[in-house]
């Protein structure tokens, strides 16, 4: 089981429209009354910290709503519990002790986010069992830890989970140090956790979390929370219009330019698909150069072109040679022609006593 109550409960409403709206609906009420709690304990005049040097050492703070005031020290490690009592209590005075917030070192608490597949939320408190050992050096039984969802990734089918670690003996030490001095805690939390922020984030276990109280304070605090939560039963219809407007004038504000953006992308890809259909074409057909190296070789001297046309893969050439019909055969066998016809019959020039002919040639597969 947990050290310490989880920081998210189940999620057992599944992934519906209605469920997430009820799922948001809870978390704002959520958010809501710890942040109404936290503002009316940093109303309060000051607070009392104890925070842990790397060393073992404690360092006692004042905390007001003006800053902060460092009491003194208390070398924790090599006093025993008779001595820390008296130095707490000089540095206190007589008065009635306070409980006090704990503040362990930054290095002392380990901060992972994990993704997890989104059926692990219905047993997410026993999963992360397992996985505190895979993600910090700790095993679920020698650490305390709290945990909170991130998010929601619908399409990947994941949810990323925020834990939080720390090593169960420094907290167990500690709190029993500070109760056998007379002090009781109210929070374990990371030295950098602000103070509206520390109950939710405690590190504390379960068992040793004190007891409500119910002073006249308290139950101030307890009606101003009932009243906000109420309002808040009250808000959710009126709020959700109001976001849905947001979102429908943000969706009209940007329609023109997705529509613009769609416009030019499929523009783009008419041209693209054009571009390649013309790459795939001239990759297919032999260089130019090729082919009339090809011709040149297969050509006897004396020989000359006088016309050349090129139309896909068919190739028309015309012109003279002293035997035109001899050149059939050396064109078959030279470069990428596969065949060789007779476009027009052979005549002789009388002037330069050379063969005029015509020919039609197909050009060849390219290989695969």
């Amino acid at each position: 089981m947990p050290a310490v109550d989880p920081g998210t409960v189940n999620d057992p409403l599944g992934s519906t429209p209605v469920a997430n709206a009820l799922r948001w609906w809870l978390d704002e009420l959520t958010a809501l009354g710890a942040d109404v709690a936290a503002t009316l304990r940093i109303a309060a005049s000051s607070a009392l910290v104890v925070e842990l040097g790397a060393r073992g050492g404690w360092s006692l703070v004042r905390e007001t709503r003006s800053g902060r005031a460092v009491l003194g020290t208390v070398d924790a490690e090599r006093l025993d519990d008779e001595a820390v009592r008296r130095t707490l209590r000089r540095l206190l005075g007589h008065g009635k002790p306070e409980a006090i917030a704990v503040l362990l070192p930054a290095t002392a608490v380990l901060t992972r986010a994990i993704r997890l597949p989104v059926a692990a939320a219905r047993d997410l408190p026993s999963i992360l069992e397992f996985e505190i050992a895979r993600h910090t050096p700790f095993t679920a039984e020698r650490a305390y830890y709290r945990h909170r969802l991130l998010g929601r990734a619908t399409a990947a089918g994941t949810i990323e989970v925020e834990l939080r670690v720390a090593p169960r003996e420094l907290i167990d030490t500690t709190l029993r140090r500070l109760a056998a001095v007379g002090l009781s805690t109210t929070t374990v939390t990371a030295v950098d956790t602000p103070p509206r922020d520390r109950p939710r984030a405690s590190l504390m276990p379960t068992e040793t979390r004190p007891a409500v109280i119910w002073t006249l304070g308290n139950r101030i605090r307890v009606g101003v929370a009932a009243g906000a939560l109420v309002a808040a039963l009250l808000a959710p219809i009126a709020v959700a219009h109001l976001r849905l407007a947001g979102i429908a004038r943000d969706i009209g504000a940007l329609r023109p330019t997705v529509e613009r953006r769609l416009t030019e992308q499929e523009r783009d890809l008419r041209q693209r698909t054009a571009l390649d259909a013309v790459v795939a074409i001239k990759r297919a057909a032999p260089a130019t150069v090729e082919l009339l190296g090809a011709l040149t070789h297969a050509l006897p001297d004396g020989s000359w072109l006088t016309s050349l046309q090129l139309t896909g893969r068919d190739l028309v050439i015309e012109g003279y040679a002293p035997a035109a019909a001899a050149l059939v055969r050396p064109l078959e066998l030279a470069g990428p022609f596969a065949q060789v016809g007779y476009r027009a019959p052979i005549t002789r020039d009388p002037q330069s006593a050379r063969e005029h002919f015509q020919f039609d040639m197909r050009l060849a597969e390219p290989a695969p």
